[in-house]
């Protein structure tokens, strides 16, 4: 072998073994090659980590979310008052606007900008339905949806209540077996002061002629200046389409004959004013008043407030260590339900008081029957943390002023 071939051999052996050594670190054999991976311990640290970052972001998410949806539901609250009032302003004649509240089973609370049609000539009590020749004849304004205007929606469990000064309630207004579980209206309760619920679609839907079941709450605002209109007003009818069997839009119960100018639905100030403009020879006057006259199932008696409550209703519900009704989303159950009575008015998803609901509202969140600011003694009960906002309407802009409870 020449000494050429043996340095060439040489050179290809030194180059192989600078592979072996740039493919084996530390000079290691093959099979003592080094592998990545985490153990058991490493892997159970970042899983530790991982749950505690979770544990830490939940809670801030959801209070991310609370906080938008409040800022949401205020937002959309404000917005229907301003609406309300642009339609009393842009109004002639004396036709008032209103931002009139119902809620219904699911969670979503609905405020409907309304504007006064006319007035109707109806029957002061439901004893006086159907009397051939009744006196007892009272004066009643009737409302109708704004056209151009549209409701406003608050997030689910979102809620509004309207606050009634002590002995404001009436015959009239909140009977005292409300088929809609609005409030307690026994007689201690009348005598307080009360943060009503809004109407509900808790009704028995194919049941005709219990408009007299049918009350709510309206902010209401003087026609021209937009000034608000005060709570010592006379409750008005709204029309106010029930989703029954029953509705003006199919029959005039109980005359059972379909009523003439069935769109209603697509124009409902025209249809009051259709009505409000017939005649009332040969019993027309009674027709009348089973379609928009407060026995129409349709219809529902709101009377003005000035001071509104707004909270989220699982809170309530929390503070009462109860679960919301699965049909109705709130602390109320539907009397269509059969497995309770309906002749239990309200009917709670627990044992809650109304008068404690309106201490909650006024913010004793933790119902200890001290008011909001007072200093609790015992280091067991928790200090007190209002859910509610409440707001006053300014009497002249309509605008919403934050309330605080004094103590």
């Amino acid at each position: 072998m020449s000494l050429t071939q043996s340095m060439s051999g040489f050179r290809r052996g030194e180059r192989l073994s600078r592979m072996e050594s740039a493919r084996v670190p530390d000079g290691r054999a093959g099979g003592a090659a080094a592998t990545t991976g985490f153990t058991i311990i490493e892997l159970l640290v970042v899983i530790t980590l991982i749950v505690i970052l979770i544990l830490i972001a939940v809670p801030s998410f959801q209070t991310m979310i609370y906080s938008s949806e409040e800022g949401m539901a205020e937002s959309q609250l404000r917005n229907a008052i301003r609406a309300a009032r642009d339609v009393a302003i842009r109004s002639t004649g004396g036709n008032d606007g209103a931002a009139v509240f119902f809620y219904e089973p699911g969670g979503r609370l609905t405020v409907l900008p309304c504007v006064k049609v006319g007035e109707i000539s109806d029957w002061t009590s439901a004893a006086d339905v159907g009397q051939a020749n009744s006196t007892n004849i009272t004066r009643r304004e009737v409302f109708a949806a704004a056209p151009g205007f549209a409701p406003a929606l608050l997030p689910r469990y979102w809620m509004v209540r309207g606050y009634v000064s002590a002995n404001s309630f009436t015959n009239a207004w909140f009977s005292s077996t409300p088929a809609n579980l609005t409030t307690n209206t026994d007689t201690a309760t009348r005598s307080q002061r009360n943060w009503v619920f809004p109407e509900t679609g808790f009704f028995n839907q194919d049941a005709n002629n219990d408009g007299f079941h049918r009350s709510t709450f309206m902010v209401r605002f003087q026609a021209g200046t937009g000034a608000i209109v005060g709570s010592s007003t006379e409750p008005a009818l709204v029309l106010a389409p029930r989703n029954s069997t029953q509705n003006l839009f199919t029959y005039a119960a109980p005359f059972d004959t379909p009523v003439a100018g069935r769109d209603g639905a697509s124009d409902p100030v025209g249809f009051v004013r259709t009505w409000l403009a017939k005649p009332v020879a040969n019993g027309g006057a009674d027709i009348k008043r089973h379609v928009i006259g407060r026995v129409s199932s349709d219809m529902v008696l709101a009377r003005p407030v000035m001071e509104l409550a707004m909270y989220n209703e699982q809170k309530l519900a929390a503070a009462f260590r109860v679960r919301l009704d699965s049909v109705t989303n709130s602390i109320y159950v539907d009397p269509a339900n059969t497995s309770v009575n309906p002749s239990s008015v309200p009917m709670y998803v627990g044992p809650i008081d109304l008068a404690t609901i309106d201490q909650w509202i006024e913010g004793d969140s933790n119902l200890d029957g001290t008011v909001v600011g007072s200093s609790n003694t015992s280091s067991t009960v928790p200090q007190d943390h209002p859910e509610a906002k409440l707001y006053a309407i300014d009497r002249y802009t309509g605008v919403l002023r934050p309330m605080e409870v004094q103590p």
